[in-house]
C-alpha cells in the first residue's frame, strides 16, 4: 500500500523489487492520470484517488475493483507493507494520527509500514537560507525554508504551523516542498498511541560519496540529518487488535 503514491515513483520502485501487488492511493487526480498512464507501469500496479484519511472506506466500498479480498480485508487486514513517502509533512497531527490508524487496520499482523518525514532540524539549521547565502555574496543552499516571525530557537510552539520552502536540484531546478512542522516525540507518540512498535528509526544524510561527486552542491547540508525515515510493525498477537478494531465499527 502506497499512501500518498504521488505519479508512482515508489510503487514502482516497490514493483521492481518483487512486490506481488502494489496499491498506491494519492488525493491528486491528476498524479494518479500520470501513474495509470506511465509506460513503464506494470501489471502488479493498481491506482485510484482517495483522501488519505478515508482508506478504509475507499478499499470498503469498493474493493474488488481495487483488487482486494473483502472479508480479509475487515477481519486479518490485506496488506504486507504499508509506505508513505513525505506524506505526513503536508498534515496535521491529528490527520496523521487518523492515517495511522487506518494504516494499521489495513495491514496484516506482523506488517511493516515504513514512512519518511522531514528531520524537524531542517527548519532551524536552513530558515531563510536564501537571505543569508545572498548577503554573503554565496550561492544559494540546496535547501532552504522560509521561516517568517518564528524564532529561531524556537521547537515545541511551532508545532503544526506550516511552512514553505525550496527544494534545489542538480540540474538547477527550484521545487516548492510544504512542511506542517512535527516534533519527534509526536510522530512516536502517535505510532504508540496506535498500536504500532517502532522497530527503525533512521536518520537519512547526504553520503560522502555525493559530496565528493557535489561538494559546491551538498556543502550547505553535508553534515545535517535531512530526513527521518521509520519502520513500525503492526504486532503479531490478534489479542492486540481486537480491541483497535472495535473502535472502526
Amino acid at each position: 500500500l502506497d499512501v500518498g503514491c504521488g505519479e508512482g515513483y515508489g510503487a514502482r520502485k516497490l514493483a521492481g523489487m518483487g512486490a506481488k501487488r502494489v496499491l498506491g492511493f494519492d488525493v491528486s487526480e491528476e498524479m494518479i492520470e500520470r501513474a495509470t498512464a506511465n509506460p513503464l507501469k506494470s501489471s502488479c500496479e493498481t491506482y485510484d484517488v482517495s483522501d488519505a484519511t478515508k482508506l478504509v472506506e475507499k478499499l470498503n466500498h469498493s474493493p474488488a475493483s481495487l483488487q482486494v479480498v473483502p472479508g480479509r480485508l475487515l477481519n486479518q487486514g490485506c496488506f504486507d507493507l504499508a509506505v508513505a513517502i513525505f506524506l505526513f509533512n503536508y498534515t496535521t497531527i491529528s490527520q496523521m494520527k487518523d492515517i495511522c490508524s487506518q494504516i494499521y487496520k489495513l495491514l496484516k499482523p506482523g506488517g511493516h509500514f515504513v514512512f519518511s518525514v522531514p528531520h524537524p532540524f531542517m527548519l532551524n539549521a536552513h530558515a531563510d537560507d536564501d537571505a543569508k547565502e545572498s548577503s554573503q555574496g554565496g550561492k544559494p543552499s540546496t535547501f532552504s525554508f522560509s521561516k517568517g516571525a518564528a524564532k529561531v530557537d524556537s521547537y515545541f510552539s511551532l508545532r503544526d504551523r506550516k511552512f514553505a520552502g525550496v527544494i534545489r536540484t542538480l540540474d538547477g531546478r527550484n521545487l516548492n516542498v510544504k512542511m506542517s512542522f512535527k516534533s519527534v516525540s509526536d510522530y512516536v507518540e502517535t505510532m504508540s498511541t496506535v498500536g504500532f512498535n517502532i522497530s527503525k528509526m533512521h536518520e537519512a544524510r547526504v553520503l560522502p560519496e555525493h559530496v565528493t561527486a557535489h561538494p559546491e552542491f551538498f556543502a550547505s547540508v553535508r553534515d545535517s540529518p535531512l530526513h527521518m525515515v521509520f519502520d513500525v510493525v503492526n504486532p503479531m498477537e490478534e489479542v492486540q487488535r481486537i480491541p483497535r478494531a472495535l473502535k472502526w465499527t
